[in-house]
């Protein structure tokens, strides 16, 4: 790779120049006169001799390689670190050459990475119509937000910051998790004690771990979410309800997918979250389904 050779390169270059300079000098000092008399117009063999060879130096001076080259390397680095594109070195800007295959992470990549809360269900319309053990005083949405948003002011999760801002924007009181209370797992959910109940806020395997009752949870159809997440939110020991939390995906996506899959390189994509969500993203994107 050129600009990984290059700094060696350059030296070896530099070196064999000042020796071609250095001889070309004593040649038309010693011999120049005798081969070519009609040269020396002016000054003696030493003016012509010395003419000649720093002729050599200006013609063959690395500038080009020595300074416009680094310098096009900062320039190009310094912009894509003021866009979000971080490279480790200038060689890396070969390699692009030789990409044929892109992998885009979903979240925060093909999407803004800054998820809203879109929906809050309550418990009265999770639960099975026909079921004995439907709670008899249901919380409200903006209590569901509150609670919610107590036990994530505790975690740097995208969705967590998400349901914050939600309940800030509701004027839901806000409330304080009891220390020592608050357990996150990554990937799984939160729990804390919030004026003497427990709140759970995560998966629904997780509130199941907690303890919280969904027997008679009515399973959310997943053709339903489409780029959506899912929040289950556990009172004490009953499901409370749901929060939908949505990644908008940017406006240039689907462009650079296309123009990418135009140059023939292969485009993929990788999420942690549900099939369903992946695989709908990925069709607004023109990813297809097999990658």
């Amino acid at each position: 790779m050129f600009i990984f050779w290059f700094p060696k390169v350059s030296g070896h270059f530099t070196y064999g120049v000042i020796a071609l300079s250095a001889a070309t000098f004593v040649f038309w000092n010693l011999f120049g006169a005798h081969v070519l008399p009609t040269a020396i117009q002016y000054g003696g063999p030493v003016s012509l001799a010395l003419q000649l060879s720093c002729s050599v130096l200006v013609v063959a001076c690395p500038c080009a390689l020595g300074l416009a080259t680094p310098t096009a390397m900062l320039v190009g680095t310094s912009l894509g670190a003021t866009r979000g594109l971080l490279l480790r070195g200038g060689n890396i800007l070969e390699k692009f050459a030789m990409v044929n295959t892109v992998v885009f992470d979903k979240t925060g990549t093909l999407t803004i990475g800054r998820p809203v809360v879109t929906k809050v269900v309550t418990s009265g319309s999770l639960t099975d119509p026909n079921s004995k053990q439907n709670p008899i005083h249901p919380l409200s949405e903006t209590e569901i937000l509150k609670f919610a948003a107590g036990v994530e002011s505790n975690t740097v999760h995208p969705i967590g910051k998400a349901i914050v801002e939600a309940a800030e924007f509701s004027n839901c009181q806000n409330v304080k998790v009891a220390d020592g209370t608050f357990i996150e797992e990554p990937g799984s959910g939160t729990v804390a004690i919030i004026e003497d109940r427990k709140v759970s806020v995560g998966t629904i395997d997780w509130l199941r771990s907690h303890g919280v009752d969904t027997s008679t949870f009515q399973e959310v159809e997943m053709e339903d979410l489409m780029n959506q997440s899912l929040v289950y939110v556990g009172v004490d020991n009953m499901l409370a309800g749901l929060i939908y939390v949505e990644d908008r995906i940017r406006d240039d996506a689907a462009h650079v997918v296309n123009s990418l899959s135009s140059q023939g390189i292969g485009v993929y994509m990788l999420s942690g979250d549900k099939k369903n969500s992946a695989e709908y993203v990925a069709s607004l994107v023109g990813i297809p389904k097999d990658k």
